[in-house]
């Protein structure tokens, strides 16, 4: 038994099948043989797919999408992951890690990654994107606590008090 997604896809034996989008929520029979899946709703057979060759493959069939699924899936992994490379080389490249760490689809930390152009400037990110991945840190959370580091110790560094003195003032004091 399989649930279907809301992604009108089911997970079977570490790959994923797509079935009519009709059948989102509803638990399904899947039997598979070494060469097809097939899918089940009530007896009825549904889908019939090539069994996958490698884990985590997404075996699709694009009919079985609803009407506009190309906007749909425009905000789906692949929309996300070109979005992140869009947004900076090293941003993608922690993105697509993200992608091939988990054991399945990571929208929402990809959502974040994503988000974080409305905090901090695209370059910031990059470059921490860049520092992570050099130690071979990949996750959302944290790029997000690095530059929320980064930016707290910017902060801390630009305060300054009423009652410094003035460079010139200073340069004065040195001379004399």
């Amino acid at each position: 038994m399989a649930k279907v997604g809301i992604d009108w896809r089911i997970q079977f034996e570490k790959a994923c099948y797509s079935v009519p989008y009709r059948f989102i929520s509803h638990e399904v029979l899947v039997c598979a043989t070494p060469k097809t899946v097939r899918i089940f709703n009530d007896c009825e057979e549904i889908a019939v797919h090539t069994r996958a060759t490698h884990m985590w493959q997404h075996c699709i069939v694009k009919e079985h999408g609803p009407p506009k699924a190309e906007e749909y899936l425009a905000s789906s992994c692949q929309g996300l992951l070109m979005a992140a490379f869009t947004a900076g080389p090293h941003i993608g490249l922690i993105a697509k890690a993200i992608l091939d760490d988990r054991a399945f689809d990571s929208i929402r930390p990809l959502r974040g990654l994503i988000a974080l152009q409305k905090q901090f400037p695209k370059e910031s990110i990059d470059a921490v994107c860049e520092k992570l991945l050099i130690y071979g840190i990949i996750s959302y959370r944290s790029v997000k606590n690095e530059l929320m580091h980064d930016s707290q110790v910017y902060t801390k560094a630009q305060i300054t008090f009423r009652f410094v003195r003035s460079p010139p003032y200073c340069a004065q004091a040195q001379e004399g």
